[in-house]
């Protein structure tokens, strides 16, 4: 009987023991909770944005914005000057493939020189000699797609012409008071990627240079040329005359 007793009051020492670890335990989970929630705030994150998507630039004719009439100055007795279009289309008898060009270190004026005669534009790395290559595909001026090789070239030309009559401004004209045929000329490069470089021109005075640089500047991205199926710089140059009359 005593030894029952014993070893009932063993039995309960051990289940106080495990009984009170067991509290301990639980006591400490909800006080590290009660701690947690009080302390640690839940963070609101905003919304992840997508980054937005890069829209493709797709290359137009550029749209031409008609200029705001300008109040006449001139005297009542004075007749204004008249320009008609200032851009000689000369036809270009001779395919580009055929046609060479020396380039000089400064632009001089040639004779009888048509717009659109074009050469390969040499590479900076390139031997001077590959300047003379003929060039298989001109470049293409937006709106010549889907042509013949000759009516690409005929219709580069026409719209090199267009876009040159509409945004030359032929007021320096009257500000500069100039009379007779005005001649300029222009040489610039289409680079591999159709995009108009290395401008240079030559006019009578400095004030109708900077208006060429200007316009011919605004060129359109056009479709490189070729040559053996890959892009190539080519070389053009373009004589403007206007004649104020």
């Amino acid at each position: 009987m005593k030894s029952m007793n014993s070893h009932r009051h063993q039995t309960f020492q051990k289940s106080s023991v495990l009984f009170f670890q067991l509290g301990l335990v639980l006591a400490l989970t909800i006080t590290y909770a009660m701690l947690e929630s009080y302390f640690f705030k839940d963070v609101v994150h905003p919304p992840k944005q997508e980054p937005e998507a890069t829209i493709a630039l797709v290359n137009y004719p550029p749209v031409i914005v008609p200029k705001s009439p300008v109040e006449n100055r001139t005297e009542p007795n004075k007749k204004q000057k008249e320009i008609p279009g200032i851009v000689d289309i000369v036809p270009n008898d001779s395919p580009p493939e055929s046609t060479i060009f020396d380039p000089p270190t400064a632009i001089e004026p040639p004779v009888k020189t048509s717009p659109g005669n074009i050469v390969e534009a040499p590479d900076d790395d390139d031997h001077p000699l590959d300047f003379f290559m003929p060039l298989e595909q001109a470049p293409v001026f937006p709106g010549c797609e889907d042509l013949s090789k000759e009516e690409s070239k005929l219709c580069f030309s026409k719209k090199i012409a267009q876009f040159v009559n509409k945004n030359f401004n032929t007021g320096l004209a009257d500000e500069l008071n100039l009379t007779g045929k005005q001649r300029i000329f222009v040489q610039f490069v289409i680079d591999k990627h159709g995009k108009v470089t290395d401008i240079k021109t030559k006019a009578p005075h400095a004030r109708l240079e900077k208006e060429t640089l200007r316009v011919i500047n605004e060129l359109p991205l056009m479709k490189p040329g070729m040559q053996h199926l890959k892009p190539v710089k080519v070389l053009y140059t373009l004589p403007i005359t206007f004649e104020v009359q």
